[in-house]
């Protein structure tokens, strides 16, 4: 591998055509694996096999989700079968989370009596709370309410049957296995692009810059951790009524109402 570093890049490459991020961590690997290899072997040469990759360099262009859009949006979304990956994208969609940040929420992240949903170490430097709606509920409902994971195991050596069944025991994450599927959803806009679109529904609306940094969970240059949860306690009932309103506008697009059977119990229905 050292001796044809054209070879990994290419395979790089050729990973990075869809899961940019697992071309990465892929690459990552194999440079630690062969310079701890290098240290017990003193023939292999000292040229890193993955010499030829630019880290970061290669991404997938991402489509940005224009209004006339939201209904095609939600025909690939209704095909995917998981109902834990439809909740994850839809989340995604109305919270304008960081696609990992959403990845990682737990159960205990989820209060349904305030209705508010927290980040745990954000890329903000702290944890963030947000209001959550009907609408994010429903999404979140979704991968709550999910029935149990079934693995199907054949031709196992050792295995006495041909077949076993093995149910997946559910942690604490609201959206488990969701960390990597972004660019394998097989939606037309997915991960990154969905906080983008967030935004966009926000600005139309004619949300204030201030309180969409908040919503999404920027970090304010200049200003103290202190003084913006300071600000964020003084105007929450801003953010709600904002949120409240970018849940709205999104399910329009998409087509969705909300039928309430008691607060936080929301069904989705075509209309």
């Amino acid at each position: 591998m050292s001796q044809n570093p054209r070879a990994v890049k290419a395979w790089h490459a050729k990973i990075a055509e869809h899961a940019p991020t697992s071309a990465d961590h892929c690459a990552r690997l194999i440079r630690a694996c062969y310079k701890e290899e290098a240290r017990l072997d003193r023939t292999l040469p000292p040229a890193l096999p993955t010499s030829g990759i630019r880290f970061g360099r290669v991404r997938v262009s991402e489509r940005v989700l224009d209004f006339p859009d939201f209904a095609d949006w939600r025909k690939a979304w209704e095909t995917i079968e998981s109902p834990i990956h439809r909740g994850y994208h839809l989340a995604g969609l109305l919270t304008g989370c960081r696609p990992g940040e959403l990845a990682r929420i737990g159960r205990s992240d989820v209060n349904r009596a305030a209705m508010i949903l927290t980040i745990r170490n954000a890329k903000a430097g702290k944890d963030i709370t947000l209001p959550i709606t009907d609408q994010v509920m429903y999404a979140l409902d979704l991968a709550l309410d999910a029935p149990p994971r079934i693995i199907v195991q054949r031709g196992l050596r050792g295995m006495r049957c041909g077949v076993r069944r093995v149910e997946l025991k559910r942690g604490e994450e609201v959206f488990p296995g969701c960390r990597q599927i972004g660019h394998r959803s097989g939606l037309p806009v997915s991960g990154n692009a969905l906080r983008h679109a967030y935004r966009s529904v926000a600005t139309v609306l004619g949300i204030s810059e201030m309180l969409i940094h908040f919503l999404m969970g920027h970090a304010l240059e200049g200003v103290s951790a202190r003084y913006v949860n300071e600000l964020m306690i003084l105007r929450s009932a801003e953010l709600r009524a904002a949120q409240e309103q970018i849940s709205h506008r999104i399910f329009e697009l998409l087509g969705l109402k909300i039928a309430k059977a008691g607060r936080g119990v929301p069904l989705a229905s075509t209309p």
